[in-house]
């Protein structure tokens, strides 16, 4: 745990609690909401961090709630995702390269 935020309560107006993706959570983010409600801080939203690039696959879905022309979706994700070297990631994370690649093959 970071105590920035801890130590900035009497200057800041809130904080975004970050968590890393894919870690079991071990009760400490708990007491961390605990020590940051009682020092009055607001928690202004969450941010999940190192998020493999295998589980965002769909994200482009959503850039229609975007501004026309403006680019939303990370080099690698869009479209042109093929392009990006896929069949390097193994299949142990992520069961959709196939769909994603156009190629359905059966389980080991």
């Amino acid at each position: 745990m970071f105590t920035d935020a801890l130590n900035l309560s009497p200057i800041i107006d809130g904080a975004f609690l970050c968590v890393r993706a894919l870690e079991t959570p071990t009760g400490v983010e708990k007491h961390l909401l605990d020590l940051i409600n009682e020092s009055n801080v607001t928690v202004l939203g969450g941010v999940l961090t190192d998020v493999p690039v295998s589980m965002v696959a769909g994200y482009e879905n959503y850039q229609h709630y975007y501004a026309p022309g403006v680019s939303t979706v990370p080099n690698g994700i869009s479209s042109g995702i093929q392009s990006q070297n896929l069949l390097d990631i193994p299949q142990d994370q992520d069961t959709r390269v196939d769909e994603i690649q156009g190629q359905k093959k059966e389980p080991l």
